[in-house]
């Protein structure tokens, strides 16, 4: 039944068996949540704490109708083909998160992440402005001129992975997708849909393996934990642990970037002066941006997050 909110869930003897929508209620033998990010149901019967705004980001993406044959234009694309870019730095004004620009048919998709505990107030960071100030750099712009915006959406996306992964299964009810925390922020890529779908996948598995033996009880459904354990779900979020924390770092958004550029602007450019070694060249650059120290224990911690 789509379109219809679930108010809470029913409970008795304290196990859940069933849903309240709107002044009805539907019995069940087992109920999975997968009821994104914020989680509202399963905080109310106790299995997951409110979300802190460390813990997630706020995604905002426009769809901009360009046409098949200007896409492959641009893009230098072959019929069938796409590309996608990840970029870090201005879009999000040093904050943490990043931009992305990917093709569809006749369509690219264009937006910024960022997390909530680096926007709004005291932080001089807004949505609004971040996408804006994506689709207005001189990188981009040429990309998605005379586009017409067909779309916009914005997402709360979990970030902490591992580190805010809830009570998994109780009596009468399994969480999965984005409501467990099974997103991956890995810097270079986001991975949620690959665990949303395996985790609902393996939930339904485990009600099935329930109905089975008759039995809903919270001792039955943690077979779905263990099918977790064995996937690939928990596995890769437990690698990925430390991943929340690197990514804290101002150095990523605000400092890398820049140097970057700095240096590889100053190999290619032809200005009349004297060429320099690559080496001296970064090395100048990271010491006005700070120094050496604290660029080499970011990568050391990356090393060994990665």
């Amino acid at each position: 039944v789509c379109g219809i909110r679930v108010d809470k869930l029913l409970q008795r003897d304290g196990a859940v068996c069933g849903v309240a929508c709107d002044g009805d209620e539907l019995e069940a033998d087992c109920v999975i949540l997968a009821e994104g990010v914020n989680g509202l149901l399963a905080q109310k019967v106790g299995m997951k704490k409110e979300i802190m705004p460390h813990q997630a980001a706020v995604g905002v993406k426009e769809v901009i109708r360009l046409g098949a044959e200007t896409i492959n234009e641009r893009f230098g694309l072959a019929d069938g083909e796409g590309a996608a870019l990840l970029i870090a730095g201005d879009s999000t004004g040093g904050a943490e998160g990043g931009g992305f620009l990917y093709t569809n048919r006749d369509s690219v998709s264009i937006g910024t992440v960022a997390t909530l505990s680096h926007i709004g107030a005291g932080r001089g960071v807004k949505v609004p402005d971040m996408i804006d100030r994506l689709k207005a750099h001189p990188g981009i712009a040429p990309l998605i001129a005379g586009g017409e915006p067909v779309e916009y959406a914005a997402h709360l996306v979990p970030e902490a992975g591992a580190n805010m992964t809830p009570e998994l299964f109780w009596d009468g009810v399994l969480i999965a997708g984005d409501a467990a925390g099974f997103v991956m922020n890995m810097g270079y890529t986001f991975r949620g849909m690959d665990l949303a779908i395996e985790s609902g996948r393996i939930a339904a598995l485990a009600v099935l393996h329930a109905k089975a033996v008759g039995d809903f009880s919270a001792q039955t459904l943690a077979f779905y934990r263990d099918l977790l354990e064995a996937s690939f779900v928990l596995r890769d979020l437990a690698h990925y642990r430390g991943m929340p924390a690197l990514m804290d770092s101002r150095l990523i958004y605000d400092e890398l970037p820049g140097l970057a550029c700095e240096t590889l602007g100053g190999m290619f450019a032809v200005d009349g002066r004297a060429p320099r070694r690559m080496v001296g060249r970064a090395t100048e650059t990271v010491l006005e941006a700070g120094g050496l120290t604290e660029l080499a224990a970011l990568g050391w911690r990356a090393l060994k997050t990665l």
